[in-house]
């Protein structure tokens, strides 16, 4: 199938509900059909032709969601920019991807105005592009192959600089199907943007609403009394968040002063949330049905999922809770060991995906895609292991393992006992040189406003939890957020690096 082909259904089954809400301004599907048509006729129009990239620098908003439509109809490529990067890293990118044309909104129009006298047209996402949708006729999708690329999403950058993940229509197509049957969607959702739309979690989500004939509703940034507002306005019945979000929400002073019931699904991933902060999410939110999305850029956001049903508070299936949940239907999850065979149920190894979610590539970079994809299973680098009921639990990048004196340590089993400290946000573990051992384990926490909160409290608390060789051997007490990626995931890479730095200057 064909990107359009879920456009044209939303037009057909519900052409006069609201497609969405943006500050105010609504179309309905039939009209959001139109002005796509009429963006793509647009395009065409400015010589933009199939194979060509169009870059799109804009925060989350319909003019966006319209552009997700319109360029892949005329077979260009649409590459979604995280307008969170240093302007640097914007220009890398638009080296890398090489765009016949770049969108852009008002507050990223100046990041790119060097471009325009490179010769790349920049067209303004707003004024110029709702004048190409008032001027042109309607231009229907081109006839595509669905392996054909659809769109280019580059990397957050958590293991190293940014690549190009070239993801197909048939790619995004099977999961947004996928999004729906996994996470049990319901007929025509009201759906909140917050993560964002540069990034695939949502990227792709945005398919899976449009599919069902449901309504999109944007707000301008992600700020605690937009959301409530926009969840009590709207009647938002199903989101996605990053555990930094949840935690944000839930420690807001101002939460209980708004109706939030209206939540059906909450779809959660970008990273693990440790089983003792999650079943605190589920205490507060009562009303919030929880499904865990586990997956990668690369496996177009998705491979695994655990649905509501399995998140127990209690008794002998509660450890399910810390699990990723099982591969979604048409995709195949391999545990394998260092010499590539199968790992035996309750043994490490790196996570392998196979399916038709799998990316065709990176753009321009055919070796790494050979060193990442082979005989169709793609590497993820990630660490876990499969459970005796197939349930798959995940416990470290590799990159992000710890090896101190010579025994393995994941960071995220020590993250999860330090998340059971009551007066913690957010907290991350990694490992510092040490001549002794390797690695030392060392934790980097976040304690809540006005909580006091030492190194001894925090070591103690993963004694308690944890053997005694995966405890932190020291503690860092930061008063500021933890580095983010524009996903929300923590950036340990950078984190490793400010650590470094900082020992240096001691």
């Amino acid at each position: 199938m064909h990107i359009a082909e879920g456009l044209h259904r939303a037009a057909l089954t519900n052409r006069n509900g609201i497609a969405y809400v943006d500050q105010g301004a609504k179309r309905t599907w039939i009209e959001m059909q139109s002005a796509v048509r009429r963006l793509t006729g647009g395009l065409v129009s400015k010589s933009v032709a199939m194979g060509d990239r169009v870059a799109v620098l804009a925060s989350n908003s319909a003019r966006q969601l319209e552009c997700f439509y319109a360029i892949p109809s005329l077979g260009a490529i649409t590459v979604p920019l995280n307008w969170r990067w240093s302007d640097r890293e914007i220009a890398d990118a638009i080296k890398d991807c090489e765009p016949a044309i770049i969108l852009a909104d008002t507050q990223n129009l100046s990041r790119v105005a060097g471009v325009a006298q490179s010769g790349i047209p920049v067209l303004r996402l707003g004024d110029d592009t709702d004048r190409l949708i008032a001027d042109s006729e309607e231009r229907a999708p081109f006839d595509l192959d669905a392996g054909s690329t659809a769109m280019i999403f580059y990397t957050g950058g958590t293991t190293g600089g940014s690549k190009g993940v070239m993801l197909s229509h048939r790619n995004i197509v099977t999961t947004a199907i996928g999004i729906c049957a996994a996470f049990r969607l319901p007929s025509r959702p009201a759906w909140l943007h917050l993560m964002p739309m540069f990034h695939v979690g949502d990227g792709i989500c945005s398919f899976s609403i449009t599919m069902l004939g449901g309504t999109h509703v944007f707000i301008d940034r992600f700020d605690p009394v937009l959301v409530f507002e926009a969840i009590q306005r709207h009647r938002i019945s199903c989101t996605n968040f990053v555990p930094s979000m949840l935690s944000t929400l839930m420690n807001h002073p101002e939460r209980d002063r708004y109706d939030l019931t209206s939540i059906e699904r909450v779809l959660y991933g970008g990273s693990p949330i440790p089983s003792e902060l999650l079943a605190h999410f589920m205490r507060e939110f009562k009303s919030w049905q929880f499904f865990q999305g586990y997956g990668m850029t690369e496996s177009t956001a998705l491979a695994v999922s655990l649905p509501w049903e399995e998140h127990h508070l209690d008794g002998p299936l509660a450890k399910r809770r810390a699990s990723a949940g099982r591969p979604m239907l048409g995709v195949e999850v391999r545990i394998a060991e260092d010499d590539g065979t199968e790992a035996p149920d309750g043994e490490v190894g790196e996570i392998l995906i196979r399916g038709d979610l799998v990316m065709t590539g990176y753009w321009r970079r055919p070796e790494l895609t050979r060193q990442n994809v082979r005989d169709g299973w793609l590497h993820s680098g990630d660490l876990g292991y499969r459970d005796e009921d197939g349930f798959i639990y995940i416990v470290d990048r590799k990159k992000d393992m710890i090896i101190t004196g010579g025994e393995n340590v994941y960071s995220t089993e020590v993250e999860g006992a330090i998340y059971a400290h009551p007066s913690l946000v957010e907290c991350a573990v990694t490992g510092l040189p040490s001549d002794r051992w390797g690695e030392l384990v060392h934790a980097v926490v976040v304690p809540k406003e006005g909580a006091a909160l030492s190194s001894s409290d925090i070591i103690e608390r993963c004694r308690t939890y944890v053997g005694g060789y995966k405890c932190p051997k020291s503690v860092t007490i930061r008063y500021e957020g933890l580095p983010k990626s524009g996903a929300g995931k923590i950036l340990k890479k950078a984190l490793r690096e400010e650590l470094a730095s900082q020992s240096e200057l001691a």
